[in-house]
């Protein structure tokens, strides 16, 4: 298989070229379900990567931070639902409301990047209603369940008469 001068280019500075992108995902998380924020086009070769909270890069809001040889650093900004992965992703573990608001990463490779992104996570229904709407729902199920055996007994009996 023949490779191109212009791919193996293209490959090497398109991340510097296009800028780094952060993906969250799901789209919409809510709370207590598990966020990403990936960062795309970055180059593997990166010297050090860091997510901050917040719009800045000042080292007191740093989370989180990988170096070179992929070994993690926490912040004073760590929290214990943070986590990153060796390609430089965040990981929000059972997210919470107060997780929502603006994420920094700052990646140095060829050039130094940062890129903000804006997470809002979403409260989710109270344990104490999901656990109603269950009860309600076998209660429901039971009641038509009855009515129908009701029904059922009362049209048969008219018939035998």
């Amino acid at each position: 298989m023949r490779v191109s001068v212009l791919s193996v280019f293209l490959a090497t500075w398109m991340p510097s070229i296009l800028g780094i992108e952060i993906e969250i995902y799901p789209e919409s998380p809510v709370e207590g379900n598990t966020v990403i924020l990936r960062v795309t086009n970055i180059s593997d070769t990166f010297i050090f990567l860091n997510w901050y909270k917040g719009d800045n890069t000042n080292s007191d809001q740093q989370i989180i931070g990988l170096n070179a040889a992929r070994e993690r650093r926490n912040g004073s900004q760590i929290f214990p639902d943070a986590d990153i992965f060796t390609n430089g992703s965040l990981k929000i573990s059972s997210a919470k409301t107060n997780h929502s608001g603006d994420y920094t990463v700052s990646v140095q490779a060829a050039q130094l990047s940062h890129k903000t992104v804006k997470l809002t996570v979403t409260g989710g229904l109270p344990d104490w209603i999901i656990v109603l709407i269950v009860i309600s729902s076998i209660l429901g199920v039971g009641l038509l369940s009855g009515l129908g055996v009701f029904l059922y007994k009362k049209h048969s009996g008219k018939e035998g008469k």
